[in-house]
């Protein structure tokens, strides 16, 4: 029993450390660039040596991975909590709710944000892209759960005939474009400011 507790405790404390640095990874990585990081400036304000990231973490270019796997799978695991909590609920109040959740989130993550987007086309290929087949898995599943809602929403008469994968389709690309808006113009202001909108114009439409 004791042992167990001493091995939880350091494992704990493990998880502790590798999540300070993956935050201070994460500023780095989203304000210069994969490559103009060094393990050396990471090292220095995470205040752990660069022998104890290799240790907890590993190379720069498992670094680079974490980060983004990371953050990828708590926006997953949001979207899968809402899924869950609204599946029998009203589209109307899944999607309102997934909407706020999904902009708050990049909100507080906008550097996740960035170095995906600064990144995803020209990262080295010796990492192989690992993160990137990671965060389609994660996406594909998500996509998965909300096409099911939108599937139950069509055979109740609760939104239009269409084919829900569709729906879900022009469902996440309304919120991406929104984020994708907001990446292109400095991250200025909140994205969730505009959560609104996005119900109004899937609810609405645009047509006076």
């Amino acid at each position: 029993m004791a042992f167990e507790k001493r091995e939880q405790r350091r494992a704990a404390e493990k998880d502790r450390q590798k999540n300070e640095i993956l935050d201070v990874a994460r500023r780095e990585f989203a304000a210069k660039g994969y490559g103009r990081v060094l393990m050396n400036e990471i090292a220095e304000r995470s205040g752990y040596s660069v022998g104890h990231i290799y240790n907890v973490i590993g190379t720069k270019d498992a670094l680079f991975e974490a980060v983004l796997v990371r953050d990828g799978i708590k926006l997953a695991a949001l979207v899968e909590t809402v899924c869950e909590n609204y599946e029998n609920k009203s589209v109307r109040e899944f999607t309102d709710v997934l909407i706020e959740t999904v902009m708050e989130f990049f909100d507080s993550h906008r550097e996740f944000f960035e170095i995906y987007l600064n990144e995803a086309g020209g990262v080295r290929a010796n990492i192989e892209r690992r993160w990137a087949k990671t965060l389609c898995e994660l996406k594909s599943r998500t996509d998965e759960h909300v096409r099911r809602i939108f599937a139950r929403a069509v055979k109740e008469g609760a939104i239009a005939d269409l084919e829900p994968a569709d729906v879900a389709v022009a469902f996440t690309e309304l919120i991406n474009g929104f984020i994708a808006s907001w990446a292109a113009d400095g991250y200025q202001g909140n994205v969730s400011d505009k959560s609104d909108v996005i119900k109004y114009i899937l609810w609405n439409g645009i047509q006076k």
